[in-house]
């Protein structure tokens, strides 16, 4: 049984085999179906010898009607040539099997002695025949591949679409991510240049943290998934490099609540939002910008804050976290990411409070699948969310 089974899983996985076990299906159906009748004749072997000529019309009406009617005229809207030809062509596939049953089965098989036999001529008139008979019979089978293929062709196409769209959203996703390491990268280095104008001590401890966070972002932010832990130590070592370049004048407290540092999350996104959070709150003009960063990761689930002040010099540019490139990319990475998340902005004109959460469970496992926003719980954390 199981190499009967190997052998048909085999013959599914070509082409010619699927043909070729769809004509045996046929021939068997149409064998089955006349056994009722072969108590006349002189037995099964000659129904089913005399059946293999009789499916020759049906299979030049199958192959004639899929492969080159449809494809050629029909799915082109050419519907006045499909039909004129489906016509012509029927009539006469009809004629050359009513010329097979006259001149080879109904001699060997449905006739005794010596008959008259209708001439060629005859069965070309014989129209009503030929439409109620075997053009039915016939074409039963075409329509039956007809259906058959295009079943075929819309789960291909199905198939291809999910592909292209799961290369689609990957593709997209590392173009947002490639679009975060020269956002930050810029930012990093117009910190190394004011610290060298300055001639500061500082310069080499920047260059060591910008190669860690460098290294990080070149092979750990192409995997889909890292530890919470490595994303932690990121945050830690940016926070570090952005304190050597604005010293004792910038406030900052990073708060960690992590029940289990293994818990994994997609690379990179809170790095954006805490970036922000220091062109936005610590490169203006305030004698002690503050940063206060929040993170929670309980029972599967990330909350995320980021809390700072703002200069007024960037008040004409309010809008700027909002549709920035890098807030831009956090939505749509999210949007590829996960299927359960929060992203929030708040502004008034002295600060920005940005909160995100994530269903760490939800995470689309194949990317294209489609993403579905859902609010999640914020009351669970109110030490997190409140103002």
């Amino acid at each position: 049984m199981r190499q009967i089974n190997n052998l048909f899983s085999r013959l599914l996985q070509h082409r010619l085999g699927r043909h070729l076990l769809f004509w045996i299906t046929i021939y068997l159906v149409f064998t089955i179906a006349q056994s009722s009748f072969v108590s006349k004749y002189e037995g099964t072997f000659t129904v089913i010898l005399l059946n293999l000529p009789g499916m020759l019309p049906t299979v030049i009406a199958a192959y004639f009607l899929n492969y080159y009617l449809i494809p050629k005229f029909f799915n082109r809207q050419k519907f006045l040539s499909f039909f004129i030809l489906f016509g012509v062509s029927g009539y006469f596939i009809c004629v050359l099997a009513r010329i097979i049953n006259v001149y080879v089965a109904e001699p060997l098989l449905y006739r005794e002695g010596s008959f008259e036999q209708e001439s060629i001529s005859e069965i070309l008139v014989q129209l009503a025949h030929l439409v109620t008979v075997y053009f039915p019979e016939i074409y039963l089978i075409a329509f039956a591949m007809t259906v058959l293929k295009q079943q075929k062709s819309q789960l291909e196409m199905k198939q291809r679409n999910i592909l292209l769209e799961k290369e689609k959203a990957s593709t997209e996703l590392h173009f947002l991510k490639a679009q975060i390491h020269p956002h930050f990268l810029f930012n990093t280095l117009n910190n190394l240049y004011v610290l060298s104008l300055k001639k500061s001590d500082k310069a080499p401890e920047t260059v060591i943290k910008l190669s860690e966070i460098l290294d990080y972002i070149l092979y750990k932010g192409n995997e889909e998934i890292v530890s919470v832990e490595k994303e932690v130590k990121l945050l830690d070592n940016y926070i570090a490099l952005e304190q050597l370049r604005y010293s004792n004048q910038l406030k900052i407290s990073f708060v960690k609540n992590i029940e289990n540092e293994s818990v994994e999350v997609s690379p990179l996104l809170l790095l954006t939002i805490v970036e922000n959070a220091f062109k936005h709150g610590a490169s203006g003009s305030l004698d002690a910008p503050l940063i206060k960063i929040e993170l929670i990761v309980k029972d599967q689930q990330l909350f995320f804050k980021v809390f700072n002040t703002k200069s007024l010099c960037f008040e004409a540019d309010n809008t700027e976290i909002k549709q920035g490139i890098g807030v831009s990319n956090i939505r749509r990475q999210l949007a590829l990411i996960y299927r359960e998340y929060d992203f929030a902005i708040q502004e008034s004109k002295e600060d920005y409070l940005v909160t995100l959460s994530i269903n760490l469970k939800s995470r689309i496992q194949e990317p294209g699948s489609g993403a579905l926003k859902k609010q999640m719980n914020m009351n669970e954390f109110p030490e997190l969310f409140s103002a």
